[in-house]
């Protein structure tokens, strides 16, 4: 399973690591945070807009083996409930595409469209959503499949994207934390 761009636990503060040896049996947490699909941390519903804060969760920001994504708070795990996907990329015009947590991406792998319209990106960081107010700069990254060369029904476009071209292939919603190997909730 993908950790958050960094192996195992190598991006944490060392006062976090510390405190995981110091209490190593705390007991998860689960219903309190959650990643809405703009890529903003949520506190009990409510967005978390302190800085630092955010700043925090993002550098403990993990999966686990079991496909369930965590942020590591101090000695406890706090289970992240997922609006959609892991991982919400965002488009910076200076840098290209960067993960919710700010990571830039330098090789997206693949693409796809769902049912709903929603644009969804797999890159060495994992799968994830196209915020939706970055659609209209990525639109223009859009062009229709050459059909002399593509007859697969599956196939909705091509992708112009750091120097690739990424074939994007509708997906049903419901099929993207099976085929991809996480649990939203």
């Amino acid at each position: 399973m993908q950790e958050s761009g960094q192996p195992g636990h190598e991006g944490m503060d060392e006062a976090v690591r510390r405190a995981m040896r110091r209490w190593p049996d705390v007991p998860d947490v689960s219903d309190h945070l959650s990643l809405d699909r703009r890529g903003r941390w949520l506190l009990h519903g409510r967005p978390i807009e302190h800085r630092r804060t955010i700043d925090f969760i993002n550098r403990h920001y993990h999966a686990g083996e079991d496909g369930r994504w965590w942020f590591q708070n101090g000695p406890q795990r706090v289970r992240v409930q997922l609006a959609y996907t892991p991982w919400i990329y965002r488009w910076n015009p200076a840098d290209g595409l960067e993960t919710h947590t700010g990571h830039r991406v330098v090789m997206p792998k693949a693409a796809w469209l769902d049912e709903d319209g929603n644009l969804l990106l797999e890159t060495e960081y994992g799968i994830g959503l196209i915020d939706d107010r970055d659609l209209p700069a990525i639109a223009d990254r859009v062009r229709a499949p050459d059909t002399s060369q593509v007859q697969d029904p599956a196939v909705s476009g091509i992708l112009d994207l750091h120097d690739r071209q990424l074939t994007i292939r509708t997906i049903h919603s419901a099929e993207v934390p099976e085929r991809f190997g996480f649990v939203p909730q």
